[in-house]
C-alpha cells in the first residue's frame, strides 16, 4: 500500500514542499519526512484489496508496453524492409 502511496501526486508534492537546496544538492529533512501523515484505510484488508487492485493494474499496463514494444520493432523491420527494396508495395 505504501509503495503505490509513494507514486502519488500528494507524495511528490509533499517532498517538493519539505525538499531543501545547498550546495546544488536536495535534502529532506528528517524530522519532518519522519511526521509525514499517510491516509491509511482502517481495515487491512481494504488496503490489501486497494494494493491487489493497483498491481493488477500495473501488470496489464507492463502487459500493454510489452505489446506495444512489439509492434514497433515489427514496424521498424518492415519500414527497413521497404527502404531497403526487400518488399515491393502495390
Amino acid at each position: 500500500y505504501f509503495y503505490y502511496y509513494t507514486k502519488t501526486s500528494y507524495y511528490d508534492l509533499f517532498l517538493k514542499k519539505l525538499e531543501q537546496t545547498s550546495t546544488g544538492l536536495r535534502n529532506l529533512p528528517k524530522k519532518e519526512y519522519l511526521e509525514m501523515l499517510i491516509p491509511v484505510p482502517k481495515n487491512f484488508n481494504e488496503q490489501l484489496r486497494i494494493a491487489e487492485i493497483l498491481t493488477f493494474i500495473d501488470s496489464q499496463i507492463d502487459s500493454e508496453k510489452q505489446r506495444k514494444q512489439k509492434y514497433e520493432t515489427l514496424k521498424k523491420g518492415l519500414m527497413n524492409d521497404l527502404l531497403t527494396g526487400k518488399r515491393r508495395v502495390k
